[in-house]
């Protein structure tokens, strides 16, 4: 292709201003810079204060692994409520020399904290250096409480449920209102009513030692979604239908959460959706 003196010219000229303005990036190292960033790899923790584990590490990507030089700052923001002199990072300047994750480390102090409170802290990016542009998370907030073990009357009451579906997350998800109680034989079973809108009550058995939820599967909600009984399933990562337990998590704050939730409709021979289900007590 044939490109005469003006447009060579031309290129000459933008390709040198093009030069001047990388550069000028490159020493100023601000926010601005095209195509590199940092982010959170998470956007949420809880975090159990012990004696022998008071501090949790917080991991920090780069997005750009093949730019040098790079670095991003951090700041610690306490929620109301929550003293951040309480909580001590290990850093707040971010070296991606250093490594493309670097972690971050947050110590708390034990003696500070008061059992069944919770507390609440982010991390977010200054505006000095680099910050989040894409990929992983533009901040990332860390809820912690105080270790005690718990029981089986702190799990009882009422939770208001987010079901975020696996399938369509947003767009399918529910929002359901339970009742717990503790069963009147078993010390260990915790009964859950309204799951789904259900007004059967199903069955949880709860460890405390290692603060883990198990709901035997196959347990019938009755007709929740107009085609006949709802039997509760377990799924792996692939949303694939497995015969074993449902299992979770115990929370210090008295939340818990179960993984893979699949409504499935035997008649059917089909499920209505796989479920998350974070309960919240109000």
């Amino acid at each position: 292709m044939y490109i005469n003196m003006k447009t060579k010219g031309f290129i000459y000229i933008a390709s040198i201003i093009f030069a001047l303005l990388f550069s000028s990036c490159e020493e100023e190292h601000m926010m601005t810079k095209i195509g590199d960033s940092a982010g959170f790899v998470e956007e949420f923790y809880f975090f159990s204060v012990k004696q022998d584990q008071n501090f949790i590490d917080i991991p920090v990507i780069h997005n750009s692994i093949n730019v040098a030089g790079s670095k991003a700052e951090i700041e610690l923001v306490a929620a109301e409520g929550t003293n951040a002199g309480w909580i001590t990072m290990d850093k707040t300047l971010i070296d991606f020399d250093e490594s493309d994750t670097v972690m971050v480390r947050l110590t708390f102090d034990l003696a500070s904290l008061t059992e069944d409170v919770n507390y609440s802290v982010s991390l977010q990016f200054t505006d000095q250096y680099l910050g989040y542009l894409y990929g992983g998370y533009e901040e990332v907030t860390i809820d912690f409480a105080k270790w005690r073990a718990r029981r089986m009357s702190d799990f009882v009451g009422t939770y208001d449920v987010e079901a975020v579906s696996n399938y369509e997350p947003g767009d399918w998800d529910e929002s359901w209102t339970v009742t717990t109680e503790a069963h009147a034989t078993d010390p260990n079973i915790l009964l859950i009513t309204g799951i789904a809108g259900s007004d059967v009550a199903i069955e949880a058995t709860l460890d405390f030692d290692n603060l883990t939820v198990t709901i035997p599967y196959e347990q019938d909600l009755g007709d929740v979604y107009g085609y006949g009984s709802t039997l509760l399933y377990n799924s792996n990562a692939n949303l694939e239908m497995i015969s074993a337990d449902l299992t979770g998590t115990l929370f210090e704050n008295n939340n818990f959460e179960i993984d893979f939730m699949m409504m499935y409709f035997p008649a059917e021979g089909w499920d209505w959706d796989i479920f998350t289900p974070s309960f919240t007590k109000q």
